[in-house]
C-alpha cells in the first residue's frame, strides 16, 4: 500500500509538471522564483499556528525558516482543472523537518517513506482517486548538499 502511495505521488507531482506545461489559448499559469514581503510575513505567521486536525496539506503550516525557492500554478479550461505548487528550502536536518511535519499533517494524510544510500524522502498525500489531490514531500539527498527540500503541490480538478 505504500508504495502504492509513493508512486500516486509521483504521477501527482509529474501531472502538475505537465499541467503547467501544457499550453491552451483557455489557460493561465503564474510563477514565483523568490518569495516577497507578505508570503514571507503570512509563512513566518503560519508556522506558529497550531497543527491541522483533517484534510489540507496545501494549506498547511510551512516549516519554521524555510524559505520559498520556486511556485507556480496553471489553470486550463480544457482541462478543467487547476495544478499549483511551492518548493521550500531548509538548512535543517532531513529528521528533523520529518519529525515536525509529522505532527502538523492532516490526520487524513496517507504517509511514505523511503530511505537509500543517504537519501531520505516522505511522502505525505490527500485525495488520491479524488478531483482534489495534494501532496508534501520531505527530500533530503547528497545531491541537495545538507539542504532539506520541501514540496507542496495541489491538483483540483
Amino acid at each position: 500500500m505504500r508504495f502504492y502511495a509513493f508512486a500516486a505521488t509521483l504521477v501527482l507531482v509529474a501531472g502538475l509538471c505537465a499541467c503547467s506545461k501544457n499550453a491552451s489559448d483557455q489557460s493561465s499559469s503564474t510563477a514565483t522564483t523568490a518569495p516577497d514581503a507578505a508570503a514571507t510575513a503570512a509563512d513566518a505567521s503560519a508556522a506558529t499556528a497550531e497543527p491541522k486536525a483533517a484534510g489540507s496539506i496545501a494549506g498547511a503550516d510551512v516549516y519554521p525558516g524555510a524559505t520559498l525557492q520556486a511556485g507556480g500554478s496553471s489553470s486550463a479550461g480544457a482541462m478543467g482543472g487547476t495544478a499549483a505548487g511551492k518548493v521550500y528550502v531548509t538548512g535543517d536536518s532531513y529528521d528533523k523537518v520529518a519529525a515536525w511535519y509529522k505532527t502538523h499533517m492532516p490526520a487524513d494524510a496517507q504517509e511514505t517513506h523511503a530511505s537509500a544510500s543517504g537519501s531520505n524522502s516522505t511522502v505525505y498525500v490527500t485525495g488520491l482517486g479524488t478531483s482534489h489531490q495534494q501532496s508534501l514531500s520531505i527530500t533530503s539527498s547528497p545531491a541537495t548538499q545538507g539542504k532539506t527540500w520541501i514540496t507542496v503541490a495541489e491538483i483540483k480538478k
